[in-house]
């Protein structure tokens, strides 16, 4: 039964991504920034028994996870490339644009060290082009950074990664 989860953004989101991949029983979910678990509960409900992972930082938020979606969280990437795990559908809505510049080499790096061969990454982010934005845009803190769809675009062929839809 999809009626409770099927207007939410994880909905469409993971329905996407498993258009592109073949997501079996027991293939891992990675979400980056899971937060309270919207992507785990619909993860649930439209795949067969997925392994639930999330990289996060927030110890009450690792609780509830565990607790609500038996979801394993990782501190890092790093912590979850030390597993030896790779991630079948990686998620990420509304993190990207919480990290550094400085920071993505090494992101997207250790994404591509995350990722099964066959999988696929899901990204979502505002889409905020400041030539025109920056003046009718408010604060946007903890936003650090700011993508169009062409910026996204060259960033992730930056990285050797194909985009299949955007």
């Amino acid at each position: 039964n999809y009626s409770n989860i099927r207007g939410s953004r994880s909905f469409a989101q993971l329905t996407l991504g498993r258009v592109f991949c073949e997501f079996n029983k027991g293939d891992i979910l990675l979400d980056i920034g899971s937060g309270k678990g919207g992507s785990f509960r619909v993860a649930k409900a439209l795949f067969t028994q997925p392994s639930l992972h999330a990289i996060e930082k927030s110890e009450g938020t690792k609780e509830y996870n565990s607790k609500y979606f038996q979801a394993y969280s990782h501190d890092s990437l790093c912590d979850f490339i030390s597993t030896g795990m790779k991630a079948k559908m990686l998620l990420m809505s509304h993190s990207l644009e919480h990290f550094r510049l400085s920071d993505l080499a090494d992101l997207f790096s250790e994404i591509k060290a995350s990722l099964h061969e066959s999988g696929v990454i899901v990204i979502e982010v505002p889409n905020v082009d400041l030539r025109i934005h920056k003046d009718i845009r408010g604060a946007d803190t903890p936003h650090l950074l700011f993508f169009t769809k062409q910026s996204l675009m060259l960033l992730l062929d930056k990285f050797n990664f194909d985009v299949l839809f955007i």
